[in-house]
């Protein structure tokens, strides 16, 4: 039998605090996530219908004050004023005239969540024909202090060529 050593006690603690770690990276229970699952489902058929509507206020509502909108092609765009700002730009230069989402993952990590999707809209720009685009985008969905769930970031590109 071998002999104790000061090292059997250095590694008996640092297993432990692994242990200890995975524990603390485990995805939240069942009823949270579930419970989240469901409001950020709310909180995102509120930004998407804000969105159809062309209604800027209302989808800058719907972002934290320090959101991210990272769109193929653009600068990004920083802060809930600037997010404002720019969709009124968008909402502008076209009309939404169809939008829906197919939502493909979700993972809720406490007040923190990401969900990818793929979305299909249709645009009208100025006096020019309809045309539908497909797109896929990752936003990552916080938990405010009020319990609000909003964007945080948002990532979007096209995947077929969006109007001009």
């Amino acid at each position: 039998m071998r002999a104790w050593s000061p090292t059997d006690t250095a590694v008996q603690t640092l297993v432990a605090l692994g242990i200890v770690a995975l524990g603390a990276c485990a995805p939240p229970d069942g009823d949270h996530a579930e419970a989240a699952r469901a409001a950020i489902a709310e909180a995102r058929e509120a930004f998407w219908d804000a969105h159809l509507q062309g209604n800027a206020d209302a989808l800058a509502d719907l972002v934290t004050p320090d959101a991210v909108l990272l769109a193929q092609g653009m600068e990004e765009v920083s802060g809930r004023e600037a997010i404002r700002d720019a969709a009124r730009q968008m909402f502008d230069a076209m009309t939404i005239t169809d939008f829906a989402v197919l939502s493909q993952e979700m993972d809720v990590h406490d007040s923190v969540a990401y969900e990818l999707a793929t979305y299909s809209e249709t645009l009208r720009m100025g006096d020019a024909d309809e045309a539908t685009v497909r797109g896929r985008y990752l936003i990552v969905w916080r938990q405010e202090s009020d319990g609000h769930w909003r964007v945080h970031r948002n990532q979007f590109h096209f995947v077929t060529p969006p109007p001009h």
